[in-house]
């Protein structure tokens, strides 16, 4: 079972459609809870492994559900970013607008924890609508230091 996509490993097409078959699925939230919980912790035990090997040449962000209750989320961010020493959360990569609209529960745990910033991807499937909650979830959530990444797709946006 492919836990996480990595079309960077592959050594030939065969194999290039299964990774992206999986990275397709993670970007539009078909897995299940369980399944998705699972390869967060997987992933955050691989990087946290790196991270202690070479102290000196990485900061970690961590993974975080977005299935998860705000005393579940809560409870994540304190045992598997706190606790590893991460400096911040995500990269979340939204795939529709109710994916962005479930962040809203990472922000408000965040207030209380303002030394974590939020990572999100907004590129493509992010939409100029998807760009505006998160630009509304900002306002809203002051306290929560937000990463951009790639600042969007304008191809194709009308304003």
């Amino acid at each position: 079972m492919i836990i996480d996509s990595h079309p960077e490993r592959v050594n030939n097409f065969e194999e290039l459609k299964i990774e992206m078959g999986a990275l397709y699925k993670i970007l539009t939230g078909s897995n299940t809870k369980e399944f998705n919980i699972c390869r967060m912790k997987e992933n955050i035990k691989i990087l946290v492994d790196v991270l202690n090997k070479y102290p000196n040449k990485f900061y970690g962000f961590g993974s975080v559900p977005l299935e998860l209750s705000l005393q579940e989320t809560k409870e994540w961010v304190e045992k598997y970013i706190i606790a590893n020493g991460l400096k911040g959360v995500g990269e979340f990569t939204p795939g529709s607008d109710s994916q962005i609209q479930q962040l809203e529960p990472i922000f408000q745990v965040l207030t209380d924890f303002p030394q974590l910033p939020i990572w999100i991807h907004t590129f493509n499937p992010v939409t100029l609508n998807g760009i505006k909650i998160l630009m509304e979830l900002t306002l809203k959530y002051q306290k929560v230091s937000v990463i951009y990444g790639h600042m969007g797709d304008i191809t194709g946006w009308t304003y």
